[in-house]
């Protein structure tokens, strides 16, 4: 006999369609308790337009699509990088316009990197999640 039990809509809860797997030591809920009960809902449609990333394909150190531009003082050292994910639009975006801009370091240096651009290459708007990632989704490599 199945002992889940549907919890009850309330705040601080978790919604309807979940279905919580209470712990016998009566210690608080984690989220790893807790499983779907109905198919998550439809997509949202791609409302953005992808952008042209092939300009900035060669990079100025040896490495496609990496771009490290030193103000030539001291200063912090910062990364901005962007496609961890193939089919995430907005950081392509942002550095896109960072490049059109001409952004450039007062201090320190900007390193500006496109990263999983082979997902990035596979981007369907209509078909989104499959270009989450070319070979391995990038946020599950990580070891604890």
């Amino acid at each position: 006999m199945d002992k889940r039990a549907p919890l009850k809509p309330q705040p601080g809860q978790a919604p309807q369609g979940v279905v919580h797997d209470p712990s016998p030591s009566g210690e608080q809920p984690r989220s790893s308790d807790f499983r779907a009960t109905e198919p998550p809902p439809a997509p949202a449609a791609i409302e953005l337009a992808p952008p042209d990333i092939s300009p900035f394909r060669q990079g100025n150190r040896g490495v496609e699509h990496v771009h490290v531009l030193d103000s030539g003082r001291p200063g912090p050292n910062v990364l901005v990088q962007a496609l961890t994910h193939g089919n995430e639009l907005c950081g392509a975006l942002a550095l896109v316009h960072l490049f059109e801009q001409g952004v450039v370091p007062v201090r320190g240096t900007l390193t500006l990197v496109f990263a999983n651009v082979d997902a990035y290459a596979r981007f369907d708007p209509a078909d989104p999640h499959p270009s989450r990632f070319a070979d391995e989704d990038l946020n599950r490599v990580w070891a604890d």
